[in-house]
Formats: structure tokens, sequence, C-alpha cells
């Protein structure tokens, strides 16, 4: 029960950080659009959505696979600095990869501008996994929080110096303020976005890099582990790949067959489910360190299956509540580029993270029997759903088919992976409990929605009824004390 109360604990410190830095963040959502024309914005998108591709190359699956070697070998140091020195090598690597490409394309794609910035950001997070995978293995959640939520606030603060102050000082006192013209060039435009993050991540490399620097001493490199690394890894790669298939290629698709404008409507709507992507995220920082120390435990199984349940209930609450209030929600975009007209994706949105947080915390069974093939083919499957389904339905309904491909995905991969669990590595998961949050969630959700109940006063009428309801349900069909 100690370890139950302490997943939570972690849990909480890591929440806070997704929490602080993502709820920051996303406040640059609303600057950006109200300074951005959606076909400007959509660019953005389209380039962040390629650094995930990157990075999971570069990163190589390493963080997985630290925490699986550093709790199964004996010499913690060789875990250390093998991954440690992997992780710098194929930095290094895709640097100068990326500015063989940069040189090949030069001044002929519209991306070029961006693309060092794009690789150099690639190369200082790469650099920061080790550190940060070394945090929370150590339980160190209160120094992961903090180090994350500088990293956030200084993007923040150097997006509002380059878009806010320095255009404010030019244009109003130019004379008094000509030191802006060194820092800041109008032309850059969306270039001062990348700019910002990697500033952000070069101070948080330097702010980790002192906590593993004794660690990377090459008498550790061990040449016998890089070989069970690889091979442990290399199916997480191809899971990497084919998840940022499933969560990022619907922008890349939808530039393709429509243009920036839609994938800027879409993108900038697709971040107003930040509310459930980060309660997943804190869900998932913690789950993963959670279950590989302590799998081995008699009452594991049965503490995990209470997570899920848990996990469940609160993701359908911010479901409801997000999705009744999506109107006002709506409101942080800017209104004169058109951004609002994507409202109705935010529920569908918001159900597919929920199936992908599912899917996450259902990881374990092929990571603890270190099977993550199985976790390549279904991310796999995954990914074919997503690039099937967005040739199929963009063209039909536009950016909604985007959102609808997403749903399909995370659906069915969660629903695959349920299935392959009970198989090889059962849990007695909570299923009928797990499916009256969901018929009960979707039946107050449509109902409210049938009605039109969009005043404020309505959706809190609602969302008490709500959680009275289960409550009193839970007490009278489940017997919870």
């Amino acid at each position: 029960m100690k370890s139950f109360y302490s997943f939570f604990s972690q849990t909480f410190f890591y929440g806070i950080s997704s929490v602080l830095a993502r709820v920051l963040n996303f406040f640059l959502v609303p600057l950006y659009t109200n300074i951005f024309p959606a076909d400007q914005y959509g660019l953005v998108t389209v380039m962040y959505s390629s650094i995930v591709f990157i990075f999971i190359i570069s990163s190589l699956g390493m963080e997985a696979t630290f925490f699986r070697f550093i709790n199964k070998e004996e010499n913690k140091k060789e875990v250390y600095s093998t991954v440690g020195w992997l992780l710098i090598f194929s930095s290094f690597l895709i640097l100068v990869f990326g500015q063989l490409f940069i040189f090949s394309i030069e001044h002929t794609s519209q991306y070029f501008p961006y693309l060092t910035w794009i690789f150099l950001i690639v190369f200082l997070d790469t650099l920061c996994v080790l550190p940060f995978a070394k945090l929370r293995q150590e339980e160190k959640a209160k120094k992961f929080a903090l180090i994350k939520t500088i990293n956030i606030i200084l993007n923040i603060s150097f997006n509002i110096f380059f878009l806010v102050i320095c255009p404010y000082l030019l244009e109003h006192e130019p004379l008094r303020y000509e030191w802006v013209n060194v820092l800041y060039n109008k032309e850059v435009g969306i270039g001062y976005i990348f700019i910002s993050n990697l500033l952000a991540s070069g101070v948080t490399f330097l702010l980790l890099f002192p906590s593993i620097y004794n660690l990377l001493l090459w008498k550790n490199f061990s040449t016998s582990l890089v070989s069970k690394m690889l091979s442990y890894s290399s199916p997480l790669i191809i899971a990497g790949l084919a998840y940022a298939t499933n969560e990022v290629a619907d922008k890349i698709i939808l530039g393709l067959l429509l243009d920036n404008k839609e994938v800027g409507i879409y993108g900038a709507c697709y971040k107003l489910s930040i509310f459930m992507i980060l309660f997943i995220q804190a869900y998932r920082y913690t789950v993963e360190p959670y279950y590989f120390n302590n799998s081995s435990k008699k009452d594991f199984k049965n503490n995990y299956s209470k997570i899920m349940t848990y996990f469940v209930f609160i993701s359908l609450f911010i479901f409801l509540v997000v999705s009744i209030n999506k109107d006002y929600i709506i409101l942080l975009l800017g209104k004169q580029y058109g951004y609002r007209e994507g409202v109705n994706i935010i529920p569908i949105i918001l159900m597919s993270h929920l199936f992908l947080g599912i899917y996450y915390i259902l990881a374990l069974w092929y990571k603890l029997t270190d099977q993550t093939k199985f976790g390549a083919y279904i991310s796999i499957m995954g990914a074919l759903i997503t690039i099937v389904l967005n040739f199929l339905l963009i063209p039909r309904i536009g950016y909604f088919g985007s959102a609808w491909a997403t749903f399909f995905c995370y659906f069915s991969m969660a629903l695959v992976s349920f299935i392959l669990s009970n198989k090889y590595y059962f849990i007695p998961y909570e299923k009928i409990k797990i499916s009256f949050y969901f018929i009960f969630t979707l039946v107050i959700y449509l109902i409210g929605n049938f009605l039109n109940m969009n005043h404020w006063i309505y959706n809190i009428v609602i969302i008490t009824i709500y959680v009275s309801f289960v409550l009193f349900l839970e007490k009278l069909i489940f017997k919870t004390k």
C-alpha cells in the first residue's frame, strides 16, 4: 500500500510540472493565433509535427530502455554511460545529416529558413533524455518538475520578448530602443517561435548536464550492453515512429491534401485538448517507473487495476467538463483569422486522447514481459489506420476526417492491447465499472448537446448532477466504501 500512495505522490509532482508547463505553454496559442494568420500557424504546426519524427529517431528509444536496464543490470554505471554515449552519438549524427539535408534543399522549400533551428532543438532535447530519465528513476519528481517548468517559462518569455515587446518598442519609440534592431528583425516572423524554443532548450541542457557529467566515463561504456539495449529499443523506435504517425501525421497529410490554413485551424483547436493531454502525461510519467519498480510486489496487480479505474473516471470527467464548455474555451483563439470554426473537433480529440491514455496504461504487459515487438505491431496498426483514414476522409469532410481518424486509431490500439494483455499478462481490470463510466458520461454529454445547454450555469448543474449520480451509484451498485 505504501508503493500505491507513493505512486500518487509522484503523480502529483509530475502533474504539477505538466499542468504548469502545459498551461503556461498553452497561452502561447492565443498569442500566435492573434498575431499570425492560419496559414502561417499551419506552417508552424507542420514543422513541430516533423520534430516528433526526428526526435524519436535521435533518442533511439533510450528512455524506456534505461528504465528497463537500470533495474536489471548490476553495474549501474555501465548503464548510465552506455545510454549517455549512445544518445551523444545519435544526436550528433542527426545534426550532421540535418545540415546536409538543409544544404540539399536550400531556397527550394518554404520550410528551409526554419530547418537549422529545428535540428538544433532536436540535438539539445536528445542530450536531455538521460538526465530527465535519471531524475524519474531516482523519483526526484520535484527537481524534474522545476526544470521542466523553467524550460516552459523561458520559452514563453522569449516568445513574448520577440513577438510582443520588440515590435512594440520599435513601433512606439524606435530611436530610444535602437538596440532592439540588433536582436530583432521583423522579417523573421514565425521563426522567432523556433528561436525561443531553441534558447529554452539550451538553458535546460545546461541545468541538467552537471547531474550526469561524472557518469559519462568512457571506461564504463559497454559494447555488450549496446547490442542488448538496441535489441530492446529497436521495436520501441518503430513503435515510436508509428506513434508519431498516429499523433502528428494528420497535420502533415492535411497540409498535403488541403492547405496550411486548414492545418492552422485544426492545429489550434487540437491544442484545446490540453486538459486531457496534460493529465495523461502526468499519469504516463509516473506509470512507467512505477510498474518497473513494483511489478514483483504481491499487491501490484490489484493496485494497478485501481490505477486504471481512477484514470478512466478522471479522464471522462475532464472530457465532459471541456466538451460542454467548448463554446467558451474556443474564445481563447484569435477571431479575425477563422480559427474558431473548428470548435466541434474538440470532443472528438478529447475522447481520442482518453483512449491513448488507456493504451499507455495497458502497455505494461509487453514491456514487463520483454515483448516490445507487440508495441511496435500495435503502433504500426494504428499508423496504418491513421494514414488510410486521413486520405479517405479528408477529401470528404476536411479536418473532421483527421479528428475521426485519430479517434479510430487510438480506440483500436487500446482495444487490441487490452485483448493481448489478457493473454500475456492478466490484470483484473474493473471492466464493468469502467464500461458504466463510459456509457453514463456519453449519455450525459449527448443529452447536454441535444438540449443545447450552452450557458455556464447549465453546465455547472450538469457537472454537479454527473458527479453526484456517479458517487451515488458507486455506493449502490459497486458497494464502494
